[in-house]
């Protein structure tokens, strides 16, 4: 190899390695992908669909038979009415899709009942300006709901009785009351990718749904970015739930739950938990709330509480957490690591309002929320160093 050439070479190495990437370790976010809304212009008017069972497919003349391989599709409508629905589908067997239509009516866009598992597909679809729910769906499990708008209803996605659906990808946004909404043992589902702000009530409300996992959503400027009452086991991880009137993360009566790697930035309070026991909160990132980072309040027992980073919250306060019960432990024990408070640079214990007079027996010095890799770039520029030095030794012992 001429000596020019590898010279070149070590300049790019040099130049590269002056480059610092940053990944965001804990809290890596997944960009929204871009979700597509129908022009109404291009769709077709359409007077309600109501579907009562399964003859009424063929009826309407939808293409497909129904099966898994070949589902009756429902799109490109344009329904816009005065009327209480915009499509009604109850009492079938079935597999459908409803795809690319635009549903404005005077109560609630789409509305699905007692469908058979697995069966209903709700896609692509904007649903608006509904004075009840964008989407309803009831007692139907196992359907996906996904990349839909449904914005300026009371509700924008409620799920009810509705077990193992996936909600994913959809915007629910400017809804006086909550942006999705999943009770009545909507339990097992996944909710994630979802954009939620600017509601009048909750981002995420989960009511009597356990086992739910609830990831990488954005809940800001609502009352309270997601909320959960009565769901126990759920999952609640890697979401962004800032600039709440009230709290980031509100849970109330709700055991065995795990809250990880969320933001909860800019709210009256990050985390609260009510009566809720046997929790993990762990690698959340919570900056700037005008209370608590984290709040334990009454009947809140054996939670384990570590490597949390707390920055600036409670600011006219002495501590930036609170614990009212007892048997909450505030680090891990086998590593014997707590979490990071911004104000604290002593190794001695944090202390944390409240009436257990709980403490942070092993603080931590370092901010856990991203980690910093400075030396992304810099580690593929060593190794080529490495391999071209030894290149030129060999040749030099060669000559």
């Amino acid at each position: 190899m001429k000596k020019s050439m590898i010279i070149g070479i070590i300049a790019i190495g040099i130049l590269l390695s002056s480059f610092t990437v940053q990944i965001e370790g804990r809290n890596t976010r997944i960009k929204q992908e871009h979700i597509k809304e129908p022009t109404i212009l291009a769709l077709v008017p359409h007077e309600p669909i109501v579907i009562t069972h399964d003859g009424n497919f063929s009826d309407y003349g939808f293409s497909g038979s129904g099966t898994i391989e070949e589902p009756y599709i429902i799109e490109n409508f344009n329904i816009t009415t005065s009327n209480d629905k915009g499509i009604t589908i109850n009492d079938t067997t079935k597999f459908f899709v409803i795809r690319n239509c635009y549903v404005d009516s005077d109560y609630s866009g789409i509305v699905i009942n007692n469908t058979a598992e697995g069966t209903t597909a709700i896609i692509e679809n904007t649903c608006n300006n509904n004075n009840r729910s964008g989407i309803d769906l009831y007692y139907s499990s196992g359907a996906t709901i996904a990349n839909n708008t449904c914005s300026n209803n009371s509700n924008g996605i409620w799920l009810r009785h509705s077990s193992s659906a996936t909600v994913t990808k959809n915007i629910c946004n400017d809804n006086s009351f909550d942006g999705i909404i999943l009770s009545g043992s909507s339990s097992s589902a996944t909710v994630t990718k979802n954009i939620c702000n600017d509601n009048g009530l909750y981002g995420i409300n989960l009511y009597t749904s356990s086992g739910v996992t609830v990831t990488n959503n954005t809940c800001s400027n609502n009352s309270d970015g997601i909320w959960l009452w009565q769901s126990s086991s759920a999952t609640i991880m890697n979401n962004i739930c800032n600039n709440n009137e009230r709290y980031g993360i509100y849970q109330s009566d709700s055991f065995t739950t795990t809250l990880t790697e969320n933001t909860c930035k800019n709210n009256d309070l990050g985390i609260s938990l009510w009566s809720s026991d046997y929790c993990l909160l762990t690698y959340n990132f919570l900056q700037e709330n005008g209370e608590y980072g984290i709040s334990l309040n009454a009947w809140a027992d054996n939670n384990i509480i570590h490597h949390n980073s707390f920055i600036d919250n409670n600011l006219d306060g002495t501590s930036q957490a609170k614990d009212d019960e007892i048997n909450n432990t505030w680090y891990e024990e086998e590593t014997e690591e707590g979490n990071y408070w911004s104000e604290w640079n002593s190794k001695k214990p944090y202390p944390i309002d409240g009436d257990a007079q709980a403490t942070d027996p092993y603080p931590l010095n370092e901010i856990l929320e991203r980690i910093k890799y400075e030396f992304v770039m810099f580690i593929p520029s060593i190794i080529l160093l490495v391999v071209l030095h030894k290149r030129l030794r060999n040749k030099k012992a060669k000559n």
